[in-house]
């Protein structure tokens, strides 16, 4: 078939495929019984004025693959192999989606949830990062890193803190009582009376 004159029912094939997201590879391929080569398929493109257009659905196909991975639960490297992508290509399709942090965004998040209770390992399975990011970013907030014991981060006592907290147990208040008096979280209470 001559590339130049495509007539009318196989224009109409071609875009209809293309339209679907098959790559201009696939749709020569697909239709190569009725004399469609990929130079026939690309003059459709351009006759068409489908340029663009066939770069936009790619790309959302893309991002929505991107998604479609991120939450399967796949890490930003899983994904990078998978969908044959930059990691700004990933971040920015998880961006748009409300779904990439900036770092300080990040630590943001690590700290709200770690403020709320929750374990180094428990924050860093929820935001898929390293369980070492938490306890660095925990860290940097001016808090220390007790990997040891409870694998928690531990706020900085003084001995001072430590009297106060075997003092207020001794008179029979609850670790949950003692936390909320301190500031202190409840696994670093009960490390220090155990330790006691």
């Amino acid at each position: 078939m001559d590339a130049r004159k495509v007539p009318q029912n196989i224009n109409d094939k071609i875009v209809a495929l293309l339209r679907t997201g098959m790559s201009q590879d696939a749709v020569a391929d697909a239709l190569k019984d009725e004399g469609v080569s990929i130079y026939t398929v690309r003059t459709v493109i351009r006759n068409n004025g489908l340029q663009k257009e066939s770069w936009r659905v790619r790309k959302e196909q893309k991002n929505q693959h991107i998604l479609d991975l991120y939450a399967e639960g796949r890490s930003y490297n899983e994904i990078k192999e998978i969908v044959q992508a930059e990691l700004t290509t990933i971040h920015k399709a998880l961006k748009t989606q409300g779904l990439f942090y900036t770092k300080q965004e990040m630590a943001e998040r690590i700290l709200n949830l770690y403020k709320q209770g929750m374990s180094t390992t428990a924050v860093a399975k929820e935001l898929r990062v390293s369980y070492k990011r938490v306890c660095n970013v925990v860290e940097a907030a001016g808090l220390s890193a007790d990997m040891h014991l409870y694998n928690r981060c531990a706020i900085p006592e003084t001995s001072q803190s430590k009297e106060n907290i075997l003092g207020l147990h001794k008179a029979g208040k609850s670790v949950e009582v003692i936390s909320e008096l301190t500031g202190l979280s409840v696994y670093q209470i009960k490390r220090d009376i155990a330790l006691a």
